[in-house]
């Protein structure tokens, strides 16, 4: 699929910044690290979804809502951080 995607974009993709859903356990931060590595990529800056989006859209304080294919998502950040999710 990079390849593919490198073939179709006449981009040659070498990083991937990693996001990860609030709350899974470090094991598995590392297991998704360790496929993206598999696939071609130098892992970079590994953050939780609702940091990367907090920083996306320049939030330190309030919420984001995660509506996703089939579950919604609530993280509250505090001074960047995340001091809450559901």
């Amino acid at each position: 699929m990079k390849a593919r995607l490198e073939e179709i974009t006449g981009t040659e993709l070498t990083r991937q910044p990693r996001q990860y859903p609030p709350g899974i356990i470090e094991g598995n931060v590392k297991v998704i690290s360790n496929v993206v590595s598999g696939a071609g990529f130098d892992v970079s800056n590994v953050i939780d979804e609702p940091t990367a989006a907090a920083t996306v859209i320049g939030c330190s304080s309030g919420a984001v809502v995660d509506v996703g294919g089939g579950t919604t998502g609530i993280s509250i950040l505090k001074d960047g951080k995340v001091i809450f999710y559901g």
